[in-house]
């Protein structure tokens, strides 16, 4: 199978992830403006986007895996895989999120604050699996912090910009919130293109060698991407904001993806060594 083909094969799955992320950031907008009493009169719009966004992320996601008996064993290993648990906690998500919007509609406030809670729960832990599925050895490491928590991270930029837009207030906690995930997804950021760079250097054996420099480029893109949302912050909480979020979410994951490191020069002269002391042996 050629480079191109199997980086197709990826595509449900990055389209899964940046949906799924986009919609856990709209959701905790929403679920953080609910315990105040508040209902603004987009509310129903709100949880519809973000109910389409999960459902054509699930639906998408079926792509990838292919063969049903896939989507199964994927459902029932969740004391061990966090694929299990993702899969788990984007049903629970979107579950929640339609019963959300179903109780804001017939006026059961209660209900609807019980829905949203769940919703915001299981949006947080999603994309935290998300971040986890692919952390090897599947366990939290400070080393491979960047690239676990970036889909919570930015999910969280996304809920706090959403609660600056919705309260219609500046010089608040939300502000003060957004600000701060900023910065650390920004520093995240910074770091994961500094990775690549130097497994670049080091001669690491990429999974998508002919996708390089593009992955290059799309660090870069979503620094520079980043700095300027950061600027037009200062002045204006625009729509335009909004959409720079979205295209860095679309960064962050094709970049991920599309840097995927197959053999690293440390595995390689392990290899050769073991190689060697198999030669030794047999003489």
């Amino acid at each position: 199978m050629n480079m191109e083909n199997r980086f197709l094969q990826l595509v449900p799955l990055v389209c899964f992830t940046v949906m799924a992320i986009a919609a856990a950031g709209l959701m905790i907008g929403i679920a953080g403006m609910l315990p105040a009493g508040i209902i603004w009169p987009g509310i129903g719009r709100d949880y519809l986007v973000t109910l389409a966004l999960a459902g054509m992320g699930i639906v998408i996601s079926f792509l990838h895996l292919g063969k049903r008996e896939r989507f199964l064993r994927a459902a029932v290993g969740i004391k061990h895989s966090w694929l299990s648990r993702e899969v788990i906690a984007a049903g629970v998500f979107f579950v929640s999120t339609g019963c959300g919007y179903i109780f804001i509609k017939t006026g059961q406030a209660a209900l609807s604050d019980l829905a949203a809670a769940a919703a915001f729960i299981a949006a947080v832990y999603m994309t935290w699996t998300i971040g986890m599925v692919y952390n090897i050895p599947g366990r939290f490491t400070w080393e491979g912090f960047p690239n676990t928590a970036a889909p919570l991270l930015i999910s969280l930029l996304l809920g706090s910009h959403r609660l600056i837009i919705i309260s219609g207030s500046r010089k608040s906690l939300f502000e003060w919130l957004f600000f701060l995930m900023w910065l650390v997804d920004f520093l995240m950021a910074l770091s994961r293109a500094k990775v690549f760079r130097s497994r670049m250097e080091n001669k690491y054996t990429f999974v998508f060698p002919h996708l390089l420099f593009p992955t290059r480029a799309g660090h870069m893109a979503r620094l520079v991407l980043s700095f300027t949302m950061m600027t037009m912050a200062i002045f204006s909480w625009s729509s335009p904001i909004l959409f720079m979020i979205i295209g860095n979410i679309i960064l962050d994951r094709l970049c991920f993806y599309a840097g995927a490191v197959e053999v690293s020069p440390k595995s390689e002269i392990a290899s050769r060594k073991a190689e060697r002391m198999k030669e030794a042996v047999m003489k």
